[in-house]
């Protein structure tokens, strides 16, 4: 009898375990055939939120260091305070794909306002200091999207 009741609570357990767990992949994921699970993404993925913030923080400091123009001192500061929410916004969303995503455009716009950095009066060295770090920021996006399994298709999916 007491057995029973074991094997009856440990049965519950596990049904309820089961119940509650997240699925192992979002839609979005087995769309683009990830073989990596939506927690392992997940770490990977918010794991850029502060490597993220502090490059982005490095080349907003380096503005306020270098520029006198009160102009350009608050387009810095617009970014830093801006910017860098809008990124850990975008990498702490439920969907670690989508978050990736997200960020991934994100870094995209930053590309272009940069791009055109001059237009706005910014110091040649600063737009190519911003490129850079805008650079590395999606080659780590690419970095994660690659080792996330053999034939992950995102244009697809």
């Amino acid at each position: 009898m007491k057995r029973a009741g074991i094997v009856s609570l440990l049965m519950l357990v596990v049904v309820a375990a089961c119940s509650t767990s997240g699925p192992r992949q979002t839609k979005l994921m087995k769309s683009t055939h990830m073989t990596i699970s939506a927690a392992a993404l997940r770490v990977q993925v918010r794991s850029l939120a502060d490597r993220f913030s502090g490059l982005m923080e490095d080349v907003g400091e380096e503005v306020l260091r270098e520029e006198i123009d009160p102009a350009r001192q608050r387009n810095a500061l617009l970014w830093l305070t801006n910017g860098i929410p809008a990124m850990q916004q975008a990498l702490f969303q439920p969907d670690p794909l989508a978050a990736l995503l997200d960020a991934w455009f994100l870094i995209a716009q930053m590309r272009h306002y940069f791009d055109h950095a001059t237009d706005h009066g910014m110091p040649e060295h600063i737009q190519e200091l911003a490129t850079r770090v805008l650079d590395e920021m999606e080659s780590d996006v690419k970095h994660v999207l690659d080792n996330s399994g053999p034939d992950v298709d995102v244009e697809r999916g």
